[in-house]
């Protein structure tokens, strides 16, 4: 009996609980994830492959599961692999890439496989880091948007968030949006 019971697959609670002592995961985001095998067996690959557990589970709960929506049996294809989602948590948490850029990544990866790092070249999707060329942006988005700008001097600094908008856009997601809210800040403070 013992040695069938051996060779017998985890059952769903048996790996719920595993789940939440061996990875932190709240119990809640481990029942949802051990709901679909799929899902379950992606987050394990994924944490195995270097990827905080907590990020690994937010991703495939949140972004993962959208596409997965959208493209039934993504999960069971194997295009998207643990390392593709271990290789793409670590370019955001790195910041080397926006979450937003990560999800056109994401669906490239899902789409056609490759290489986080390497769709990210090859889409242009890296995040600027050059402090100048964020500036020269701001500048630009600060003159052609002269109605945030004056609000914003006359005290509505919810008006600096529609002009971090405009810059996002501008950059097409590509810039930090806690270093351009400063860059901003600091330009509108009379500093330019």
């Amino acid at each position: 009996v013992e040695r069938i019971r051996g060779e017998l697959p985890e059952s769903p609670q048996a790996r719920r609980k595993r789940l939440e002592e061996e990875l932190g995961l709240p119990p809640r985001e481990a029942a949802v994830l051990v709901a679909r095998r799929e899902a379950a067996d992606l987050l394990e690959e994924t944490v195995r492959a270097g990827a905080d557990p907590a990020q690994a589970a937010h991703w495939i709960l949140g972004p993962v599961f959208r596409l997965a929506g959208e493209m039934p049996g993504l999960l069971r294809k194997g295009v998207l692999t643990g390392e593709n989602l271990a290789e793409l948590i670590g370019l955001v948490a790195r910041k080397a890439l926006t979450p937003q850029s990560a999800g056109k990544i994401l669906r490239k990866l899902a789409e056609e496989g490759g290489s986080p790092a390497g769709l990210m070249a090859e889409m242009g999707l890296g995040r600027i880091e050059d402090e100048k060329m964020l500036e020269e942006i701001a500048r630009k988005v600060l003159q052609e948007n002269p109605r945030p700008v004056e609000s914003y001097r006359k005290g509505k600094t919810t008006a600096l968030e529609a002009l971090l908008g405009r810059v996002m856009r501008a950059t097409r997601g590509r810039a930090d949006p806690a270093r351009t809210r400063e860059i901003l800040a600091r330009l509108l403070g009379g500093k330019e």
